[in-house]
C-alpha cells in the first residue's frame, strides 16, 4: 500500500498462530519479499518488526481466550514499537510517526482477517458452506494477493492483469453476468491502493466481466470469448487501457489458467460460496432440529387459528339467536316511549293488563308482516275502546316494523359472513397444519438438481419458463414445469419428457398425452416419475347464437402424487359477462387446490368468495374430475353442474349430483362419487348447452349415451366434435346454439 507494508506481518503472525512451526515458511517468504521492495531504515525496521511478531506469537499460550483480539493487538503493539525505536535514532516529521501508527492499524485488522481467512481457504476447497464472514476474508486475502503483484511483468504480460482476469473469470463463470460485473469493478479498483491507476480500468474491467457471464450458459470457452471481446473492444475505445498486444497476451495467459482450472474444483467453489450445499459437520442434524422447531411452531399457528375460527362459529350462533323474544320485547318498549309516554291509561295499558297488550301488538305486527304496513282501521276494538292515539300507533307500529325487517336481513348478513370468516381461518388452520407435516416428513425442493436441469434446458435451447423438483414420498422426484404457450405445446412437452427421463435416469411422463390448445400464456403441468397411466384428452366448445365469447370455462390441473384434476364451469347467462364468472370460478379453485386446501374447503371457500364477490345475482357451476393416474381413481365433484358420462366397452353410466350452483346459498354440500377406472375406460364431460341446444326428441342425457355407445373406439377429440356437432344437427338442420356449449373427453391409457 504505497509506503505502508502492513500484509506481510499480518500473515506471519496468523500463520504462525494457526499452523505452528508449519508458518516458518510464512516467516521466511515475507523476509525475502521485504528485501525486494524495501532498503534502509525501512527494511531493516520491517525484519526486525517481522522477526519481533513471530516471536511474541509464539510465546503466546494456546489456550488464551479472546484470541481474535490478543493475536492483532499484539501485532499492533510490537509494530508501533519497533518501528518507532527506529524513527528515534533520527529526526523524522511527525507524519512518518503518523504513516507508522496507520500500518500498524492496518497490520492488526489484517491479522484478524487472515485469522478467519487462512482456513476458511480449506473449506473453499472442500465445498463446504462458507458463512458471509468467512467470504468477506477470502476477498480480502485475494485482494492482498492482486494489490501484492505490484509492478511486477514481463513485458508486455503483468502479473496483476493476469490475476485480476482470473478472478473474473472465475466470478462470470460461477455467478454469471452480475457478479462477473461485480468482480470486475473489486479488481478494477484495488491496484489503485498500490499505485496509480486510471479510473477507466474500473469500467473496464466491469463491462468485460458482464460480457463474460453473458455467455456463461457456453460453459467455459463462452466465459473466455465474451471476456476476450469485451478486452479488445475497450483497447479499442478507452484510452490509456493498455496497448492491444499486452491485452491480448494477459487475456490468452489468464484464459489458459481459467481452462486447466479442473471442473471439480470450480464446482466445489461455487457450492462454497452459494451455498450450493450443507456439508458441514452437523448441518443435517441442525437442519432437522430447525425444521422440527419450524412445524412445532407452525402446528401453534394452526391451533391460533382454529380457536379464532370457532370464536367466529360461536359469534355467528350468536348474532342467528339473536331476533327472537327479546328483539320483540324491545319493539314494545319502544312503542310505549314513542307512542303512549304521557297517556293517563300508560300504567292499566302496560303494567296491569301488560299480558292483553303483548298479545295485541304482536297481532298489529302480523298484520305488518302481511300487508306491509298498519291502517288505524287494522287496530282492534279493544285498544280504540280505551286508546287516543290510534294514527299515532299504527304509523309507529309500520315504521317499528320496517326497521325490525331490515336489522333482521343484516344480522343474517352479519351471521353469514362470520361463517365465511369461520371457514377462512379453518382452512388457513389446515393449511398451516399440512405445512407443518410436509416439513416434519422433508418433503421439499431439491434446489440444486434444478438448477442443474435449468442448465441444461437452456444448453439445448428447450423453451422453460419455470422449473421445480420436489422430493415426493409416492415414487420419487416430482417435475414442475411451465412452458410459454405455443400451437406446438404437446410435441415441446414430449420432447421435455424424453430429456428429463434421460437427465433423472428413469421414465418420466405427463399425466394427459395431449393438452388442447387453448388461449393460455403459460403451461404449467407436472413431470411423474413411473407413471402407470395416462389421459388422451379431446375438447370441443362453441358460443351461443353469434357470440365470439363462450360463458364456459375449462382448464387442467397437474396436482402433486400423479393426480389431473380436470375442470368445467359455466356461468351465469352467456357472453363476457358469463365468461368472466366461470373463468374466476375455476381460476380460484385451482389456486386454492395448489395452496394446500383440500377438495370440500377449497369448494366451500369458492362458494363464500363468490358469495361475497358482487351484490348482484350470480353464480358458476362447477364440475370436476380428479383422476389418480398411479392407480387409475377418479373423483367426480358436481356444484350444479349436469350429468357427466362414464363408458366402459359400450356400457355408459351417469354421474350426476343434486346441488345448487356456487354462490347462491352460503353452505353448500359437496358430494363426490369414485370409480375405479381400466385402460380404455373414458370420461365425459358437458355444460348444460349440450342439453338444452339438442332440437331432438326424448331424455335429454339419452342420445348422448347413444351416441357413445356406437363410438366407444373413436379417439377422444373425435368423440368430443361429433357430439358438439349433433347438439346443433339433431334433425338433420344446423341451428344457432340457444347456449354456450363445451365437450370434455378423457380416455385412460397405458404409459
Amino acid at each position: 500500500m504505497g509506503e505502508l507494508l502492513p500484509f506481510g506481518v499480518a500473515f506471519v503472525a496468523a500463520s504462525l498462530w494457526i499452523y505452528g512451526r508449519g508458518g516458518m515458511a510464512a516467516l521466511l517468504g515475507v523476509l525475502a519479499g521485504l528485501i525486494t521492495v524495501a532498503s534502509g531504515v525501512q527494511l531493516s525496521s520491517g525484519v526486525v518488526a517481522v522477526v519481533a511478531v513471530a516471536l511474541v506469537v509464539q510465546a503466546i499460550p494456546a489456550g488464551i481466550k479472546k484470541q481474535w483480539l490478543v493475536v492483532p493487538g499484539l501485532v499492533l503493539a510490537v509494530l508501533i514499537v519497533t518501528k518507532t525505536g527506529f524513527l528515534a535514532f533520527g529526526d523524522p516529521p511527525p507524519y512518518v510517526y503518523i504513516s507508522v501508527i496507520f500500518e500498524a492499524v492496518f497490520a492488526g485488522a489484517l491479522t484478524l482477517v487472515l485469522l478467519y481467512g487462512l482456513p476458511s481457504l480449506v473449506k473453499l476447497n472442500s465445498g463446504k458452506t462458507l458463512g458471509g464472514e468467512e467470504i468477506f476474508c477470502i476477498v480480502i486475502i485475494l485482494v492482498a494477493i492482486i494489490a501484492g503483484a505490484g509492478q511486477l511483468e514481463v513485458d508486455p504480460v503483468s502479473l496483476k492483469g493476469v490475476l485480476s482476469r482470473v478472478v473474473v473469470l472465475v466470478a462470470a463463470l460461477a455467478g454469471g453476468p452480475g457478479l462477473g460485473a461485480a468482480a470486475g469493478a473489486v479488481v478494477g479498483i484495488i491496484p489503485g491502493l498500490a499505485y496509480a491507476v486510471t479510473p477507466a480500468v474500473v469500467g473496464a474491467y466491469s463491462f468485460a466481466g458482464l460480457l463474460a457471464g453473458l455467455f456463461r450458459n457456453l460453459g467455459k470457452p463462452g466465459v473466455l470469448v465474451g471476456f476476450l471481446l469485451g478486452n479488445i473492444i475497450l483497447s479499442v475505445y478507452v484510452a490509456n487501457y493498455g496497448d492491444l498486444a499486452g491485452v491480448v497476451a494477459e487475456t490468452a495467459l489468464a484464459g489458459l489458467l481459467f481452462l486447466v482450472l479442473p471442473a471439480a474444483v470450480l464446482n466445489r467453489w461455487r457450492k462454497a460460496v452459494f451455498n450450493g450445499e450443507k456439508t458441514g459437520p452437523g448441518s443435517e442434524n441442525n437442519e432437522t432440529v430447525a425444521r422440527e422447531a419450524v412445524a412445532r411452531r407452525m402446528r401453534r399457528w394452526s391451533g391460533v387459528f382454529r380457536q379464532l375460527a370457532g370464536t367466529f362459529q360461536q359469534a355467528a350462533g350468536s348474532v342467528e339467536r339473536a331476533g327472537g323474544k327479546d328483539s320483540w320485547q324491545g319493539l314494545f318498549n319502544q312503542i310505549g316511549d314513542k307512542v303512549c309516554t304521557g297517556c293517563a291509561l300508560y300504567r292499566t295499558c302496560w303494567e296491569r293488563d301488560f299480558y292483553n297488550t303483548y298479545q295485541k301488538m304482536l297481532d298489529l305486527f302480523a298484520v305488518a308482516e302481511a300487508h306491509g304496513r298498519v291502517t288505524p282501521d287494522d287496530i282492534g276494538d279493544d285498544i280504540r275502546r280505551r286508546c287516543s292515539r290510534i294514527k299515532e300507533l299504527a304509523i309507529t307500529v309500520t315504521c317499528l316494523y320496517e326497521l325490525h325487517k331490515l336489522n333482521r336481513y343484516w344480522s343474517r348478513r352479519v351471521s353469514e359472513s362470520r361463517g365465511i370468516v369461520y371457514e377462512q381461518l379453518k382452512g388457513v388452520s389446515e393449511i398451516i397444519n399440512n405445512l407443518s407435516r410436509e416439513l416434519e416428513q422433508d418433503r421439499k425442493y431439491d434446489d440444486e438438481k434444478a438448477f442443474q436441469l435449468r442448465q441444461k434446458f437452456r444448453e439445448f435451447g428447450l423453451p422453460v419458463a419455470g422449473l421445480g423438483i420436489i422430493n415426493s414420498d409416492r415414487e420419487g422426484a416430482e417435475i414442475e414445469i411451465s412452458l410459454p404457450a405455443s400451437p406446438d405445446i404437446n410435441a415441446e412437452i414430449k420432447q421435455i419428457a424424453d430429456f428429463v427421463s434421460d437427465f433423472m435416469g428413469r421414465p418420466y411422463a405427463p399425466a394427459a398425452t395431449n393438452y388442447p390448445w387453448g388461449d393460455e400464456d403459460i403451461y404449467a403441468f407436472y413431470l411423474y416419475p413411473g407413471l402407470n397411466y395416462g389421459l388422451e384428452l379431446g375438447l370441443a366448445r362453441r358460443a351461443k347464437g353469434d357470440n365470439t365469447v363462450s360463458g364456459d370455462s375449462y382448464s387442467f390441473l397437474s396436482l402433486p402424487g400423479g393426480k389431473l384434476a380436470l375442470f368445467l364451469s359455466d356461468g351465469m347467462g352467456a357472453g363476457p359477462g358469463a365468461a368472466a364468472e366461470s373463468s374466476a370460478a375455476i381460476s380460484l379453485l385451482q389456486y386454492l387446490l395448489e395452496s394446500g386446501f383440500d377438495r370440500d374447503l377449497a369448494l366451500k371457500t369458492l362458494n363464500s368468495l363468490l358469495m361475497l364477490n358482487s351484490p348482484e345475482d350470480s353464480f358458476a357451476t362447477v364440475d370436476m374430475v380428479v383422476v389418480d393416474l398411479y392407480s387409475a381413481r377418479v373423483e367426480f365433484v358436481k356444484i350444479g353442474a349436469p350429468p357427466s358420462f362414464f363408458v366402459r366397452e359400450g356400457r355408459v353410466g351417469l354421474i350426476r349430483a343434486d346441488s345448487l350452483p356456487a354462490g347462491i346459498i352460503s353452505d353448500i354440500e359437496v358430494f363426490a362419487v369414485s370409480r375405479e377406472m381400466n385402460p380404455g375406460d373414458m370420461l365425459v364431460m358437458v355444460t348444460d348447452g349440450i342439453f338444452d341446444t339438442y332440437p331432438g326428441g326424448g331424455d335429454k342425457e339419452d342420445w348422448i349415451s347413444n351416441v357413445l355407445q356406437e363410438v366407444v373406439s373413436l379417439p377422444p377429440q373425435d368423440v368430443a366434435d361429433l357430439i358438439l356437432r349433433l347438439a346443433c344437427t339433431g334433425t338433420g338442420q344446423q341451428v344457432k346454439p340457444g347456449d354456450d356449449m363445451t365437450v370434455l373427453v378423457a380416455r385412460l391409457a397405458i404409459n
